[in-house]
């Protein structure tokens, strides 16, 4: 791709690509079942998870830079968009696995992950239904503030309603064009999805070794019980 027309965003679009390439070499290609009944079979649930979080942001960031270097600067928006919340969804499951690791409550765990993958308002009522988690309310992430305004300003250009009622609150400071050509003024959110490119790397390695240590302490806990 020819990144010269973006000399301000440059530096920043390499290191993109590189993010790419190193998620590229982390995928895995899949994740063998547990029987459900086994106490493993939720940590397996994760990895899937953790799993498809590094899968998807890399097809994000991918999506992102063939959008701009289509001059399709709508649809970047919505990638860079739904990378923001990949983000919060990985931050989030390690927040939870650290939780479980300094408490052992294990229920609780499960509880969280069944509102991580399961949550719907649409179900509100119906049995065995659970709240959804709000992902990005509850992000932990280096750069929240940064991330959150960038998410907020991304979805006021991304909604319908943009240009409407909600034009009234978007601050003006950072330019919105309806030109065909991408410009370099046009990627205000770039920095923002470098951040979250390096972010989901760390998550990821953080992901997979939480997880390890988690069915460490369960070995652990239940070998002693049954040497007790």
């Amino acid at each position: 791709m020819n990144w010269d027309l973006f000399p301000d965003n440059l530096k920043t679009i390499k290191m993109i690509e590189v993010c790419i390439d190193q998620h590229k070499q982390k995928l895995a290609l899949g994740c063998y079942p547990v029987e459900e009944k086994d106490n493993l079979f939720l940590f397996n649930r994760i990895l899937g998870l953790a799993y498809a979080g590094l899968f998807r942001s890399c097809q994000y960031l991918c999506g992102v830079l063939l959008c701009i270097n289509e001059n399709n600067l709508m649809s970047s928006y919505w990638l860079a968009r739904a990378e923001i919340e990949n983000l919060g969804s990985m931050s989030y499951m390690l927040k939870e696995i650290e939780e479980f690791l300094l408490h052992g409550d294990l229920d609780s765990l499960h509880r969280k992950f069944n509102q991580l993958e399961y949550g719907s308002t649409s179900l509100e009522g119906s049995e065995g239904h659970c709240s959804p988690i709000q992902i990005i309310g509850s992000m932990v992430t280096e750069d929240r503030d940064v991330l959150l305004e960038t998410y907020r300003h991304l979805g006021e250009v991304c909604h319908p309603s943009w240009n409407g009622t909600a034009s009234k609150k978007i601050e003006y400071s950072r330019r919105v064009g309806f030109s065909e050509v991408v410009v370099d003024e046009d990627l205000f959110f770039i920095p923002c999805v470098a951040g979250c490119a390096n972010q989901a790397l760390r998550l990821y390695d953080l992901l997979l070794h939480r997880v390890e240590e988690c069915i460490q302490q369960l070995i652990e806990r239940y070998f002693s019980h049954d040497h007790d």
